[in-house]
């Protein structure tokens, strides 16, 4: 009786208006009212009642819950609206990012301190900055005709071939580049002895005084079944070679440098990070090879986790050279070096693991569900991790004992790599991969924001990269801020989460948003006048249950990705509906890798 009683009185307090509510603030109603109006699409409604308020003698306390809904809260910063493989330098101070077509792709380097002026430019790519800021090493790409013509094949390559004359140019890349050292203060350059090696991944190792240290994945040419880590001198003696740091056989990639210097982490993938390259009809399309891309987006640093489909992880002894092999995934190194957390599967169950450098690991979280990608707290006292909650990943903490797990997030949408930026900051990405989003999490206020936006009404901000800096206080974001996600252009900005717009910033966004929302209404109103009676008849025989069938029938084909059955179901059953609709549809087929059978098709009715 008294759960009853409880339901009726919460069914009567949500009829109450919202404008009859007593003790409310001035101006809350107003805010909420507007806010409803935006969530119905009435935007038009919704910006005058969002300006009235800002332009009111209480303005201030309402820009921060006005720019939330509107668009970003943090003050952001273009970088370049076309920058490839963007990242920050050890100390944050530097932005960098590929431009340009190879063979003639360089790489920018920004300042963020100094108004983003441009620092140098760089006649190439994979570069890495010192952790001291002073000075940066790249491959410089070949200029020579055999790297020419690999590159005018992957340009006219189509389907299959394609991947093929990937794999061709990677080669040549990682055989004909040479490592190049640039001071930054002087901009001179030194070109380092490599000894003919094949190479990729530059790193830095830790700052001592002038004596820097450049590590890279090389491999003796013709070697298939081993390669190994390299290290020169940024300032070498005459006749310095490079020298291997890791003794044992199999492959390695994407090292990771121990702070201190001692030790470095490496993937050990199953398969040559250096491929040799193959006619377009003896490579199995499934395989995986390359470095990444050449040319636009190629040569990318390193980074940990999986590789290459490794399954395992090394930890190399800078003093001995030996290479422990741990089996795991999604490994990552504590700020301080200290300590690896990385992940474990046996049969059904899922470990989270943490293991200090030099001890045995021990399990943090055995679980059935799905875990992933794994991060630390600055302190490396706390973990943050993604976990399967039912059909979505969410986010979860948990101590380094593997005491006091805590749910962060319950949203219908994926919560995945999530990262801490502060003791009690993280960023975390909501969605699917087409259209996934950063959020900032406080978990002091227990709150979220959204990082980035394009500060428009109708059109989207697809994001890719994601790279905070040191101090927490910025976060790099390569996206389509344009929302063009046709365009192979993607822009470069730094969120700055020490600045928030102004009131004065709001106004003039909401006002250019306000002029395009009148001008598309008054222009839509001229454009479908003629044709508005028509609209309105043709509506009226719109069938709520036609649609939920149409729905329901795609539903069933299960997944319609190019990979699956339902892909070819979906597409006769498209054809089929846009016939009875009394269209002439087309099936514009094309040919694919990923496809099953290789090929898939839009459907297209006019």
């Amino acid at each position: 009786m008294i759960k009853k009683l409880f339901v009726l009185i919460i069914m009567l307090l949500l009829l109450i208006p919202i404008n009859n509510s007593k003790g409310q603030a001035p101006g809350t109603s107003d805010l909420r009212n507007a806010t409803d109006a935006w969530d119905q699409g009435n935007y038009r409604t919704a910006l005058r009642d969002y300006l009235r308020l800002l332009q009111s003698a209480s303005g201030d306390q309402f820009v921060e819950a006005i720019a939330k809904q509107t668009g970003e809260l943090f003050q952001t910063d273009e970088i370049t609206t076309d920058g490839r493989l963007p990242r920050l330098s050890p100390d944050g101070s530097l932005i960098v990012y590929e431009a340009g077509n190879a063979p003639n792709v360089i790489t920018r380097l920004v300042s963020i301190s100094t108004g983003h002026a441009a620092l140098a430019e760089l006649p190439g790519i994979g570069a890495a900055i010192s952790p001291s800021g002073k000075k940066a090493a790249y491959l410089k790409l070949p200029q020579n005709e055999e790297f020419k013509k690999a590159q005018a094949a992957l340009d006219a390559a189509q389907g299959i071939a394609r991947g093929a004359a990937l794999q061709t140019l990677n080669y040549l890349q990682a055989k004909y580049a040479t490592v190049v050292l640039r001071d930054l203060k002087t901009q001179q350059e030194t070109e380092l002895a490599t000894g003919g090696l094949l190479k990729s991944t530059l790193v830095f190792g830790p700052h001592n005084g002038d004596d820097e240290t450049v590590y890279f994945v090389g491999a003796r040419e013709g070697e298939a079944m081993r390669n190994d880590i390299y290290a020169i001198k940024a300032n070498p003696q005459p006749g310095s070679v490079p020298v291997s740091v890791t003794d044992s056989d199999g492959f390695k990639t994407a090292p990771i440098i121990d702070p201190s210097g001692k030790v470095l982490l490496v993937s050990i993938p199953i398969s040559n990070p250096f491929p040799a390259p193959r006619p377009a009809e003896n490579r199995n399309p499934n395989a995986a090879g390359g470095q990444g891309q050449a040319g636009p987006g190629g040569g990318g640093g390193g980074g940990g986790g999986q590789q290459f489909g490794a399954n395992k992880f090394g930890i190399v002894d800078l003093a001995t050279r030996k290479v422990t092999a741990t089996s795991g995934t999604a490994f990552t190194l504590s700020n301080d070096g200290s300590s690896v957390v990385y992940l474990t599967r046996a049969g059904q169950e899922n470990s989270l693991m943490l293991m200090p450098i030099g001890s045995e690991p021990a399990t943090v979280l055995k679980t059935a569900d799905r875990i992933d990608a794994p991060a630390f707290s600055p302190d490396g006292g706390r973990l943050v991790y993604q976990r399967m909650a039912r059909e979505d990943w969410e986010l979860y903490l948990i101590g380094r004992d593997g005491k006091n797990e805590t749910r962060l997030t319950r949203d219908i949408q994926h919560d995945i790599l999530p990262r801490f930026i502060a003791k009690d900051r993280l960023i975390g990405l909501i969605g699917e991969p087409r259209h996934r989003r950063a959020y900032l999490y406080d978990l002091t206020t227990n709150t979220r924001t959204q990082l980035f936006h394009n500060n428009t009404v109708r059109t989207i901000s697809p994001e890719y990269i994601w790279v905070p800096s040191p101090d927490g206080t910025k976060v790099m974001i390569q996206a389509d801020r344009d929302g063009d996600t046709v365009s192979t252009e993607r822009g470069v900005y730094v969120v700055n989460l020490d600045r928030k717009v102004t009131k004065a910033d709001l106004i003039a966004r909401l006002e250019r948003n306000l002029a395009a929302e009148t001008a598309l209404y008054d222009e839509g109103q001229r454009v479908f006048k003629p044709i508005a009676a028509d609209v309105r008849r043709v509506l009226e025989q719109a069938s709520v249950n036609r649609i939920y069938d149409h729905e329901k029938t795609l539903f069933e084909f299960d997944s319609k990705h190019i990979s699956r059955p339902g892909n070819k179901q979906a597409i006769d059953y498209l054809t089929a509906a846009y016939k009875s609709f009394g269209y002439e549809p087309e099936q514009q087929w094309f040919e694919l890798r990923q496809a099953l059978g290789g090929k898939t098709a839009n459907v297209i009715a006019k």
